[in-house]
């Protein structure tokens, strides 16, 4: 079974959140495949992973739109628009869009979504639900203050 996570960002965009949940991820020793159904989201993720902190970078790769992609095996992150797993990864961050069919194939699912998004809000809670009844452990956080807080 597979541990989900639901984030649900009010103030911040993801280019001010994703760089830091990486940080934790990776720092506890995982790899990530960060897939997102917009290409112009993922580049500009792209760019923030870089640059997010002076003294910082996340090290990572975008895979082209052919599909291709320089030792994706090497890359502890990895951003595609596809949820093939190419770095091996043990943890799927989704930006946009809902959960591939492969979600239950990660130890780890993180789901990043715009909670004024009416249409972003209702997803997550169909998915949240679909969830449920499988076994699966599910907590969801919303950001507050800066942070984040559990509400469920």
């Amino acid at each position: 079974m597979s541990n989900y996570g639901f984030y649900q960002l009010m103030t911040r965009q993801l280019d001010a959140v994703v760089p830091r949940l990486l940080e934790k991820v990776i720092a506890a020793g995982h790899r990530v495949l960060l897939i997102g159904d917009d290409r112009a989201v993922l580049q500009k993720l792209d760019v923030a992973l870089w640059s997010y902190a002076p003294a910082s970078f996340l090290p990572h790769a975008l895979v082209g739109e052919d599909g291709s992609v320089d030792e994706p095996a090497e890359q502890a992150v990895l951003l595609a628009t596809e949820a093939t797993n190419l770095n091996g990864a043990d943890v799927l961050m989704c930006v946009g869009g809902g959960l591939p069919d492969s979600a239950n194939d990660f130890a780890r699912v993180l789901l990043l979504f715009d909670g004024n998004d009416n249409a972003a809000l209702q997803m997550a809670r169909r998915q949240w639900k679909a969830l449920g009844g499988g076994g699966h452990q599910l907590t969801y956080w919303k950001e507050s203050g800066g942070g984040w807080e559990k509400a469920g």
